[in-house]
């Protein structure tokens, strides 16, 4: 009996760290499952692939958007990749510029835009587009929105008019 014993608290003091162990892992997966984000821009992808050609240039101002942008919209080009300093160094003066809108030190210019990346749309993520006072309720109206994406004609019938620009 001595060795049952024995063998059962050998065996507790291996089940309990065990278990906790596989308890922790799964308060682990569960947190990192709940804090994902749902696909940001899928469904603005099957849009912008109806609507747009293949290889269309779209401005995007947050560079975190990107990895998204990438793999749900891949038909597509996007100006602001993973690291925001190869514009940078590419063409100071238009990366400032568009840190400018981006920051909402400055409006968004949909003509200089349009002009300078030969671009007809831009994609932001929906909660994001709040941060542009110009883009709320005034002539710009989005050609697509969901709860997770927008999308903006810069030029066109559905672009915003003239005064309206930066």
């Amino acid at each position: 009996s001595r060795r049952a014993a024995r063998a059962w608290l050998a065996a507790l003091i291996l089940l309990v760290p065990l278990g906790a162990a596989q308890l922790h892992a799964l308060g682990y997966l569960q947190g990192m499952a709940a804090g994902n984000d749902p696909p940001r821009f899928r469904r603005a992808a099957q849009w912008m692939e109806r609507y747009l050609e293949p290889d269309e240039i779209v401005v995007n101002l947050w560079w975190d958007d990107f990895p998204d942008l990438f793999y749900d919209a891949h038909r597509q080009r996007f100006l602001v990749g993973l690291d925001p300093t190869y514009m940078l160094r590419f063409n100071p003066e238009m990366a400032l510029a568009i840190e400018r809108m981006r920051s909402g030190r400055a409006p968004i210019d949909a003509a200089l835009l349009a002009r300078l990346f030969d671009a007809r749309y831009m994609i932001l993520r929906a909660p994001n587009a709040r941060l542009y006072p110009q883009l709320a309720g005034g002539p710009w109206r989005p050609v697509y929105l969901d709860e997770q994406a927008a999308i903006y004609a810069l030029v066109g019938p559905h672009g915003p008019p003239p005064e309206s620009r930066g």
